[in-house]
This record gives structure tokens, C-alpha cells and sequence, in this order.
């Protein structure tokens, strides 16, 4: 069986696809009891730094709070502009505002809807970036195999990041 979600009057980002092996493993935590921080996320966390190269990982329970623990991360303080794009949830500005950062919108390119990095640098260029010269980037919907084009002189993009 295949479910597809969407919801009727809506602009889909993304059409989750749930089969019968979704549905099983979602069964088994359940019925594990244990439905935070539990034997399958610590197995998926060690998995993904195994397959990422990384020395640490996180789940969180959403996006937000992904977001979130990377402006922790980054060390992000009341003041900083970090730079992120529109296209995007509202999330993404909010835990930048919430940190007492300021979020600089960036428009995305047409053709991989990721952030634009030549308007990226202007601005870099029309802006004081933050206290320590540093722009930090935050964008949740990007392919990473295109992140590579972002490496722009004075561009923090972390070690780590939300895939």
C-alpha cells in the first residue's frame, strides 16, 4: 500500500511517500514505549555520522528545533545578520529572530530554487555583516550537492548540517 499526503488547497514543497516498511517501523517504536530519544534514534543518529564523515549528529523532532540547535551550534548571538532565503518556512526567519539575530533575505536562483550566491555576496557587500566579519547561512530547502557553490570568501557554512 502507498499513502500519499496532501492537502487539497495547498502548494506541496513535498509529497511524503508511506509504504507498508514505514508504516511497520513507525509500529515498532510505538509499541516500544520508547517515542523519545530511544534504542532507533541513537541507531539512526551513529548511522548518519558514519555516512556523513561527522563526529556528531542530533535528531530533533521537527525542523524548528533543528534549526534551532544549529543556531546554537553556529553560536549566533542577539545582533548577528545571518543570511537566509523566503523561499522557505517561516521557521527559518523565526529562530533567527527568536536568537535576537537579524535575518538578511537572499532570493533564490530559478532553476534549483537554492539560495543565490552571487546575491549572496551583494549582501555581504551592502551590509555589516556581524561583530566578528562572519556571515552565517541558514536555508532549509537547498540540494546539497549544489551547497559547494556557496563557499564564498568570508561565508561560515558549518562542518555540520540539517539534511
Amino acid at each position: 500500500m502507498q499513502v500519499v499526503i496532501c492537502v487539497k488547497g495547498m502548494i506541496p514543497i513535498a509529497r511524503p511517500i508511506v509504504e507498508e516498511e514505514e508504516i511497520a517501523s513507525v509500529k515498532q517504536v510505538l509499541e516500544s514505549g520508547m517515542l523519545a530519544e530511544g534504542k532507533v534514534s541513537r541507531e539512526f543518529e551513529q548511522k548518519f555520522r558514519d555516512y556523513i564523515g561527522s563526529k556528531f549528529a542530533t535528531v530533533t523532532n521537527n525542523g524548528t528545533t533543528a534549526l534551532s540547535t544549529a543556531i546554537d551550534a553556529l553560536e549566533i548571538k542577539p545582533g548577528d545578520e545571518v543570511i537566509t532565503t523566503p523561499f522557505t518556512f517561516i521557521a527559518s526567519a523565526n529562530t533567527i529572530a527568536i536568537a535576537g539575530a537579524i535575518p538578511v533575505f537572499v532570493d533564490v536562483k530559478k532553476d534549483t530554487y537554492n539560495i543565490d550566491p552571487e546575491l549572496v555576496e551583494k549582501a555581504k557587500k551592502i551590509k555589516v555583516i556581524n561583530r566578528d566579519s562572519t556571515t552565517k547561512l541558514i536555508n532549509l530547502i537547498v540540494n546539497p550537492s549544489r551547497a559547494n557553490v556557496l563557499k564564498l570568501p568570508g561565508l561560515l557554512l558549518p562542518d555540520h548540517a540539517l539534511l
